[in-house]
């Protein structure tokens, strides 16, 4: 692994752990064994090591949701989403406590494929004709986010239940 590469992973920790606004570049530069110099070397600032990480968020988002696209059958996408999400993995889980700090969402949005995996989440539930597609939706991302909450106050890594209750409610 190249400095930069441990920079952003001691940053995510970091940012993850303790939040972006509490977090300084020396408490960064002590995780990842470098000097501070280092990091403004790479990034120039705290905004671009945070922006760097933004980039990394939205690739393996892009990663995922392409895995999620390559079923055709509804029941079969909610089933992936659903084990992707109570199988996260501790980098992914980072990524989420990190993204989780911004209260303004509106960068998701403009991802392309946020909106097009959002509408569709929607069409899956179009699909397997739920009456209300619209708030299942809601609900199934509130079920998703209740996942990650979980996780990061029960540290819990075996979340069985939580997936067999899921899948079970959506009879996938």
């Amino acid at each position: 692994m190249s400095k930069k590469e441990d920079i952003l992973n001691a940053a995510l920790t970091c940012f993850a752990e303790q939040g972006i606004s509490a977090t300084t570049t020396k408490q960064i530069a002590n995780a990842a064994a470098v000097s501070e110099a280092l990091i403004f070397k790479h990034f120039t600032s705290k905004q671009n090591l945070i922006d760097a990480i933004m980039v990394l968020a939205k690739k393996r988002a892009e990663v995922v949701i392409n895995e999620w696209e390559k079923s055709e059958h509804p029941k079969l996408i909610i089933k992936s989403i659903l084990r992707e999400a109570v199988g996260i993995d501790y980098h992914d889980f980072k990524l989420l406590l990190f993204l989780n700090q911004f209260k303004d969402w509106d960068f998701l949005y403009s991802w392309n494929f946020t909106l097009e995996f959002n509408e569709k989440i929607l069409k899956v539930f179009h699909q397997i004709g739920v009456t209300d597609p619209k708030q299942e939706r809601t609900l199934f991302w509130m079920h998703l986010y209740g996942i990650v909450l979980y996780k990061k106050h029960f540290d819990i890594h075996d979340n069985i239940a939580l997936y067999e209750q899921l899948t079970s409610k959506y009879q996938v």
